[in-house]
């Protein structure tokens, strides 16, 4: 994946995200085109350019806040947001967020083939080395 260029959005939008950190809904103003060009896994040769939305970080570097495991949506910059119709993907958020912590395989079934779709695991803390 590779931006390939950036513009201003000609109309902005915020995007909705839960910080699960603080157990709550952040918003972020995404004010900013970008044309992303991503390679096709299956065909090394292809490569699509997609335009989408992105933010700006506390550095002033842009990211796309839809690759983000805890992004919901975007809405138009002056909606008003109602809490309980993100009750339901708040959840999934929460037990990604637990199955990526835990670590755990997915599999994909279609009719009798079954194959792993992601393997996620926990990362390993290594504790400090005594150099005594």
């Amino acid at each position: 994946m590779m931006i390939m260029s950036i513009m201003a959005a000609p109309n902005p939008k915020r995007a909705v995200m839960y910080d699960d950190n603080t157990d709550e809904l952040v918003f972020h103003l995404a004010d900013i085109i970008g044309l992303i060009a991503m390679d096709n896994p299956d065909e090394p040769d292809e490569v699509a350019y997609i335009p989408m939305y992105m933010v700006s970080d506390n550095f002033g570097g842009y990211n796309l806040p839809q690759l983000d495991i805890r992004f919901i949506e975007f809405i138009n910059t002056f909606d008003q947001v109602n809490l309980d119709q993100y009750l339901p993907q708040i959840e999934e958020i929460k037990q990604e967020i637990s199955n990526i912590q835990n670590g755990t395989i997915e599999v994909e079934t279609k009719g009798n083939l079954t194959q792993i779709k992601r393997v996620t695991r926990r990362p390993k803390l290594e504790a400090p080395k005594d150099e005594d």
